[in-house]
């Protein structure tokens, strides 16, 4: 799926127990959280000490997704949707 969310604090998020089952949904959507891409932003990525925050949760992952994305892009979106 792509869809990426990038969230400062995504990785404490999806650490929630309810956000490892199924949501209370119809299909396809209650599959939503565990199917798509979560990153946390280069900004605050230097912030985390876990290491699975700077691999699970890397920026660099979206290229994965999204092989054509160019490096500050995802910053560029985040300022633009969130003002």
């Amino acid at each position: 799926m792509k869809i990426i969310v990038i969230y400062d604090n995504v990785c404490n998020l999806d650490f929630i127990h309810a956000a490892k089952n199924p949501l209370p949904l119809p299909k396809p959507y209650d599959s939503l959280w565990l199917e798509i891409n979560k990153v946390i932003d280069i900004f605050h990525l230097k912030n985390h000490r876990r290491p699975e925050c700077k691999t699970t949760y890397n920026p660099d992952n979206t290229r994965k997704v999204l092989p054509n994305l160019k490096k500050g892009n995802i910053e560029v979106a985040k300022k633009t949707f969130f003002g």
